[in-house]
């Protein structure tokens, strides 16, 4: 992309409270391509294995990119009641709209399914409701609206010609918070803060968007669509909060972190051991300009040192004998946000957890690619047959379908990659799972916070 974040820009949106997970929390994040890329699933995960360490919390990404709320309903029982989940938050829509009957020239049966999507729409979301009352009761359900297309985004070279999508998704929006009125749960509205943001970004540069692709956010967006997520969720944003009183010797405070054989050094500084009970939130590179952007950091991620009666001058904290970072003594004294230092060995072991939970993400990905390819699959098939719900359930009819489009030898088509993997892997299915799972215990066996010692020591010395 082209250019630079903006900075200081607002942001707002309409959130209906839920309860932030808590341990033994099963939540399953319900949608399209949006969620299956991961951009903001994946974070949101990151978030709670280093915010919540001692927890056992699974977050499963189970969207399925192209996917429309009426063919998530055939998957509904086996992908998501399967999973037994706690909590389930439901993102569609982006495939309803009917992108196709947007486009110059556009076919009849895309102008019909344009003219009728909102009502479509709210025809599968209502039943989609129905097997959430018939299945899992008590389980609470967040509803999002939207991310909006972006119609506005300019590219070096043109991009065909679709425009107005993004006015075409607004009476969906309103379908799904109509359904939150009626049903009650949580909410969150993606499209009116998201869609705000872009056109701050055009007016400033209009090759930048939340959505580089004009549908699908990457870094920044997600991380835009993670901090809705946790406002609706009313999650605290402090990692620790700790001040000391250098003068003294003393722990003025010392929250969610516990600081012991705190000592006086002949330098007028300051030594003690700190073990905190969270991580800090490992950001994204690609995504540290926004979250500075939109105060992320001081929202979501503060990791609190104050330390007063240092001496003018600057000072630099050393943590396990190792200079982490300088600051003047008036800085100390005012606090210090630690998240927002790469070279504490906090940061390392949460970037350590990030890694692994890339990993992880990579896994669940060819998991939900899988799921694609069986519903394109099926799809093509009701193109020629109507099926009724059982017989799209059964997986006959799809690997059927994909072998005979393989046994034709295509040399080159659209398809042709996920099809071969499906013929691969789809019987493979439950050993991926298996594997995502082992990964998910590997990493709540390093994300545990650690003991550190750290020193103030005269900057130079």
């Amino acid at each position: 992309m082209k250019g630079k974040l903006l900075f200081g820009l607002t942001l707002t949106a309409a959130c209906a409270v839920a309860e932030p997970f808590k341990d033994g929390e099963r939540a399953v994040v319900f949608g399209d391509s949006v969620t299956h890329h991961g951009y903001y699933v994946k974070p949101l995960q990151d978030f709670y294995y280093t915010r919540f360490p001692d927890a056992n919390i699974r977050i499963w990404n189970c969207g399925v990119g192209g996917e429309t709320a009426g063919e998530a309903l055939r998957r509904f029982e086996r992908d998501i009641v399967s999973r037994k989940p706690t909590s389930v938050t439901v993102l569609f829509g982006m495939n309803d709209v009917c992108v196709v009957g947007y486009q110059t020239n556009a076919p009849s049966w895309a102008l019909d399914g344009r003219a009728h999507a909102a009502e479509r729409f709210a025809e599968n979301m209502t039943a989609l409701k129905g097997m959430l009352d018939k299945h899992l009761p008590s389980v609470p359900v967040t509803w999002c609206t939207l991310v909006p297309w972006d119609d506005e985004l300019k590219f070096e070279k043109p991009r065909g010609t679709i425009a107005g999508v993004t006015a075409g998704e607004k009476p969906l929006c309103d379908v799904v918070t109509e359904l939150h009125r009626k049903a009650g749960g949580g909410f969150i509205d993606y499209y009116t803060p998201m869609l705000a943001y872009n056109r701050k970004l055009h007016a400033k540069n209009p090759y930048l968007s939340l959505s580089p692709d004009t549908i699908h956010p990457r870094e920044p967006g997600g991380l835009f669509m993670m901090r809705l997520f946790l406002r609706s969720q009313g999650v605290d944003g402090i990692v620790s909060d700790v001040s000391l009183d250098a003068a003294n010797g003393r722990v003025a405070k010392a929250e969610n972190a516990a600081v012991t054989d705190l000592a006086k050094t002949g330098s007028g500084g300051l030594a003690f051991t700190l073990k905190e009970k969270a991580l800090p939130f490992p950001v994204e590179f690609a995504a540290k300009e926004l979250a500075a952007d939109v105060g992320f950091d001081d929202e979501f991620n503060r990791e609190m040192l104050q330390v007063k009666g240092l001496s003018a001058g600057d000072w630099t904290l050393k943590i396990d004998g190792t200079n982490a970072l300088v600051k003047s003594a008036a800085e100390w004294a005012k606090g210090v946000n630690l998240a927002l230092c790469e070279a504490t060995p906090m940061m390392a072991q949460a970037r350590a957890v990030a890694a692994l939970n890339e990993t992880k993400r990579e896994k669940e990905r060819a998991i939900r690619s899988l799921w694609v390819a069986r519903c394109v699959a099926m799809r093509r098939i009701q193109w020629e047959v109507r099926m009724t719900p059982d017989e799209w359930r059964d997986d006959r009819f799809a690997t059927a379908f994909i072998q005979g489009f393989l046994n034709a030898r295509p040399e080159k088509h659209a398809d042709l990659s996920m099809y071969r993997a499906y013929a691969k892997d789809w019987r493979n299915l439950g050993r991926m799972e298996d594997e995502v799972e082992q990964l998910h215990r590997r990493i709540r066996g390093i994300n545990r916070p650690r003991a550190h010692r750290f020193e103030f020591v005269p900057a130079g010395d």
